[in-house]
């Protein structure tokens, strides 16, 4: 029951929503447009500061990571033979 009432209203927005959009372009287009490159120009601005942002502390963290990841590579390696070693040993053993 919950559900069928968030769909409708979900519907009703979206479709309200394509009206006013609608109308819009139709009858002040000149508007319209300006507005959309002002909400291009600001989402454009929010994402290049994020993505500064994200950058900046990506990388030491993430150069710090791929040590770990290699590190951690090179431990596992040698504690565990390569797969040819372990099927000549398995070959080896069923031999005896």
């Amino acid at each position: 029951m919950n559900k069928i009432i968030t769909y409708w209203i979900f519907l009703l927005i979206i479709s309200l929503a394509t009206i006013g959009l609608l109308f819009s372009i139709l009858y002040d287009t000149k508007n319209f447009f300006s507005t959309l490159l002002v909400w291009i120009i600001v989402i454009s601005i929010i994402f290049l500061v994020i993505r500064f942002i994200m950058s900046k502390n990506k990388g030491t963290e993430y150069q710090s990571f791929v040590k770990a990841a290699k590190k951690s590579k090179k431990r596992h390696n040698k504690n565990r033979p390569s797969v040819k070693r372990r099927e000549f040993n398995k070959k080896l053993n069923s031999c005896h």
